[in-house]
């Protein structure tokens, strides 16, 4: 079967090999020589000239075969001539990379008029907006009759890798050169193909995860080919220009994931070797999350998927090889096909990142070394995973005769087994129901003394009468409280965040919420800053008795109101303080302290903030539980910015109504989702 299956596999290769080396040398130097003699260069990183600006500024000669940026983000200007023509006639300008974000075209004029545009389009753009339907952008231009034609060329690129291979003929040169691309693209993406339904069959007979990585990895590499060279582009997504480009890191991010996954599992790192096995897995959670940041909006995130995903590739392939050898040490013979095939794909994925950074030059080798190391790799890999199943297969009939052996022993010892086990369980479980009433019953009175410590709601509205608090604990009991008292017509409010949730939260709550008692009524302190420096050495000072370090404490926000000067001041401990801004119906922010109250390795002093506030502003105080919320359609966090719009939203409304409002939105957000953390939200009215 292995021979028949290598016979299958290697046919469309031998083609691909075919199509690859044994084609016309002219027509292999045309596809990667330069033929614009007149080509100057002159980049523009703040995207600020103007093309009249462009065509009076200085350019450079280009000196480089295939122009070549690395991961660029601005826009580049070319200017080159066509020189005069026996007869008017149309050429085209090829650009023989097809994930060129924004491309302008001018032709400049014989006197002083501007330039004047041609073509205006790119891969941010619908494939429609191409002058000639192809996968490469061809732009039409025309050399005239006894007349030199300048033309100026601006590229626009938002960050990933940017080299720019050229070429200028008459549309029936620049088809014919382009003939061997199309039969290596051809071969290529039949040898995927093939591959790609004898593991989709493979998968079926097995039943194996390691195989089901595998084809992932085939199907996720299949669509990065197709981006890459502008197929997918061009008849799978024509209108979605901004997925276009956003495929590239997302599939890139795919396969190279699922290929850790089937490394793990194939090898057997868990069992062979775990310290390999955990740093996979590391590498595993960071794609993972490459691929969340590809599919986030702004250039930025974009930028930043395509730069990692080429970091943790280079990575993944230094770490892959050495693992691959010891394991094969091991004797585990599977691995000699995986070490072979990942011997071919490093040497093509090195060539394919040195490409994007542009440390190697752009050519027919560099540009399809992916292609042709990967090609190496997923047969290789294929008849992997047949002598693993083989291998399989052995040891599972070998197995088999034991087993049998063993089943009737093993039936009698059952049958007494299980009566035992029963009736141990029947006991464990009147000892676990007695547990837990002790432990629901402890936790209820743990619950009364939290109450007893928070102010009662009587306090809050004496105090306070035009405020609201929204206290939701994520169990019975919390590690989120909040703290409110007065002094000398001052009166304190605090929003406190304590680490943990549940029994753990509430015993540091306890200590937390006796310390700023003890600061403000023992030692006499007014002032926020002051106040929170003394609760930071009050807990560093309980914890301090136990033999064990503790690093636990709380982030908190405390403001101090001074009714008869309409003032505020306010001290953040790892949170902020918003403002609404009656007059001007805005939210004001005022960030804290980045420390904690509690053990950190750089203690400084915490800052008092002093705002003015006028009738009808409101003040908000809050813990990160109700932006930490998972929920709404998609099952994403709430995140602190979409909390900040809606609570501008409800501002002007009165403090009852927004408590009411907030407590709605929450639950219709969370849905059927768990709680995360605690929630607690203070706001009052001036």
């Amino acid at each position: 079967m292995r021979y028949f299956l290598g016979i299958q596999v290697s046919a469309p290769f031998f083609f691909f090999l075919y199509s690859l080396f044994f084609l016309p040398l002219k027509t292999v130097e045309a596809a990667n020589a330069l033929p614009i003699p007149t080509l100057r260069v002159l980049e523009d990183p703040q995207r600020s000239f103007t093309p009249a600006e462009a065509a009076h500024a200085k350019f450079a000669p280009c000196t480089q075969a295939v122009p070549s940026f690395g991961f660029y983000n601005g826009a580049v200007w070319f200017t080159f001539s066509v020189p005069p023509a026996k007869s008017s006639n149309t050429l085209w300008l090829e650009l023989k990379n097809p994930n060129l974000d924004d491309i302008s075209l001018f032709r400049l004029p014989q006197g002083d008029g501007p330039p004047l545009l041609l073509v205006h389009t790119g891969d941010w753009f619908d494939f429609s907006s191409r002058p000639v339907h192809q996968q490469m952008y061809r732009l039409p231009l025309q050399a005239l009759q006894g007349t030199e034609s300048r033309y100026l060329l601006r590229i626009n690129n938002h960050g990933d890798q940017f080299f720019i291979p050229m070429q200028l003929g008459t549309p029936q040169e620049i088809s014919a050169s382009d003939y061997s691309s199309q039969l290596i693209n051809g071969g290529y993406f039949g040898l995927l193909g093939f591959v790609i339904l004898l593991n989709l069959f493979m998968v079926g007979v097995i039943r194996d995860n390691t195989n089901l990585y595998y084809l992932l990895y085939l199907l996720s590499f299949l669509f990065l080919q197709l981006a890459l060279s502008g197929y997918a582009f061009r008849h799978l997504w024509p209108h979605s220009g901004e997925w276009n480009n956003r495929s590239l890191p997302f599939f890139a991010s795919v396969s190279v994931m699922c290929i850790s996954l089937f490394s793990m599992r194939f090898l057997q790192l868990r069992e062979r070797l775990p310290r390999y096995y955990t740093f996979f897995r590391i590498i595993t959670v960071l794609i993972f999350l490459n691929i969340i940041l590809s599919l986030l909006p702004g250039f930025a995130c974009y930028r930043w998927s395509v730069l990692l995903i080429n970091v943790y590739t280079l990575a993944l392939n230094l770490s892959i090889m050495p693992g691959a050898i010891a394991v094969y040490r091991m004797q585990y013979k599977p691995a000699r096909f995986y070490l072979l095939a990942f011997m071919v794909l490093v040497v093509g994925v090195f060539l394919f990142v040195f490409r994007n950074f542009g440390l190697v030059p752009s050519n027919l080798f560099t540009n399809y070394s992916l292609q042709i190391g990967s090609s190496f790799e997923v047969i290789l890999l294929t008849f992997a995973v047949i002598d693993k199943f083989k291998s399989f297969r052995d040891e599972a009939l070998e197995r088999a005769t034991e087993i049998s052996e063993l089943r009737s022993r093993q039936n009698v010892m059952l049958e007494t087994q299980v009566k035992e086990r029963t009736a141990e369980i029947e006991e464990q479980k009147l000892r676990i129901e007695e547990k837990n009433r002790s432990i629901v019953d402890s936790i209820n009175y743990a619950l009364r003394i939290q109450q007893a410590i928070l102010p009662p709601a009587r306090v809050v509205q004496e105090l306070l009468p035009r405020s609201f608090v929204l206290y939701l604990p994520k169990d019975i009991v919390a590690g989120d409280f909040y703290w409110i008292d007065s002094c000398e017509e001052h009166i304190y409010v605090a929003v406190c965040d304590c680490t943990g949730h549940g029994v753990p939260g509430a015993m540091v709550s306890v200590v937390c919420n006796t310390a700023l008692n003890r600061s403000l009524n023992e030692f006499g302190l007014r002032v926020p800053g002051e106040i929170f420096d003394k609760t930071r050495e009050l807990v560093l000072e309980n914890f301090a008795r136990s033999d064990r370090e503790v690093k636990d404490g709380m982030d908190a926000s405390l403001c101090v109101f001074h009714p008869s000067a309409g003032t505020l001041q306010w001290a953040g401990a790892n949170h902020s303080l918003w403002v609404y801004r009656a007059a001007t119906s805005e939210m004001q922010e005022v960030k804290g302290d980045k420390q904690p109250i509690g053990k950190t390795d750089r203690p400084l002093l915490f800052s008092t903030h002093t705002l003015q506030l006028k009738s009808g502003d409101a003040v908000y105080l809050f813990t990160d539980g109700f932006a930490d919320q998972f929920g709404g359609d998609k099952g994403k966090k709430l995140t602190k910015t979409k909390f900040r719009e809606f609570l501008l939203s409800i501002a002007p409304l009165e403090m009852e109504q927004q408590k009411e409002k907030l407590f709605a939105f929450h639950e219709r957000y969370k849905g059927n989702n768990e709680q995360v953390d605690d929630i607690c939200i203070v706001g009052v009215r001036v």
